[in-house]
């Protein structure tokens, strides 16, 4: 099997509990509106060489006093091993670092966006002591301004899903989604086709190689509204459970993502591991052949 793809009972990065992806290096990615920030270059001031490189994450969510905050905006470095929580809730981000346990806030102005969308906090930043966080099983839990903070896993997403929810679940999806431009000859030729196609693509909220892949297809999608082109969304479970839903049985799939073509109810094809990086590309191969595709 291609390592491009994410078997449905193995996970070649496994994040098994928030307190571990804090423990050893995980990469998340998104994209959520960051409160204005001077960036780093107008300051004239570099960023840190550790604090640096966050990404926004989809696969964490916040809850004050037990209610998740949609807004929220929780980020992680690989780079610094340490969570960044942006919400308006509370006047300063707040910085959790797993090497020392601690929770600081930093001062907004000293958190910088790059052009990459990542964030980093510049090099003259000062830590205000805030506490510890404790592990309460797969969360990190911690007192803030007297409120009750929990960064948990973001429930996976499971069965049948629009496009649109898809990227409301995901920021990540949101982020890489708006960076990906579609071949705009290639979208042209597949709205002008004349018999309705449905595209049932199955994937994993969980799986890093679908937070890659399907965002670029959510794109697509987005570019032949209104066409023939139907597109549909099966979230699937991990572990063992992955191979006992029912249409994975039927459509015998034994990894995400997938993405099967059907033309008249019968499949005509599925997107192959190797053309997820492009897959309007790969659409256009199935339904006009590779004489019109690029």
């Amino acid at each position: 099997m291609n390592t491009l793809r994410h078997r449905g009972l193995h996970r070649t990065l496994a994040l098994v509990s928030l307190p571990a992806a804090l423990a050893v290096s995980l990469a998340c990615g998104a994209d959520a509106a960051v409160p204005p920030a001077t960036p780093a270059a107008a300051q004239s001031i570099p960023s840190d060489a550790v604090l640096r490189n966050f990404e926004i994450s989809g696969d964490f969510i916040l809850l004050i006093d037990g209610k998740e905050q949609p807004k929220a905006e929780v980020y992680f470095s690989e780079t610094a091993r340490s969570f960044l929580l942006i919400a308006s809730e509370f006047p300063s981000p707040i910085l959790i670092t797993a090497a020392t346990q601690s929770v600081d806030t930093v001062d907004l102005m000293k958190v910088a966006k790059q052009a990459t969308g990542t964030i980093d906090l510049l090099a003259d930043a000062v830590m205000q002591p805030a506490g510890k966080y404790a592990v309460d099983g797969p969360n990190i839990a911690f007192t803030y301004s007297g409120k009750q903070l929990r960064v948990s896993p973001r429930p996976y997403l499971l069965g049948k899903h629009t496009g649109a929810e898809l990227l409301a679940h995901s920021p990540a999806y949101v982020r890489k989604a708006n960076a990906y431009t579609p071949d705009a000859a290639i979208l042209k030729r597949l709205k002008a086709q004349k018999e309705p196609v449905r595209i049932l693509t199955f994937f994993g909220s969980w799986c890093p190689h679908c937070s890659a892949h399907v965002p670029l297809l959510l794109k697509v999608e987005q570019g032949l509204a209104g066409s023939k082109i139907q597109f549909e969304y099966l979230g699937m479970p991990k572990g063992p459970a992955f191979g006992e839903v029912p249409e994975a049985k039927q459509y015998k799939i034994d990894g995400v993502p997938t993405a099967i073509l059907f033309v008249g109810g019968k499949e005509i094809g599925r997107i192959p591991n190797s053309q997820w990086s492009n897959p309007e590309v790969a659409l256009d191969l199935q339904l006009n052949g590779p004489k019109t595709a690029k």
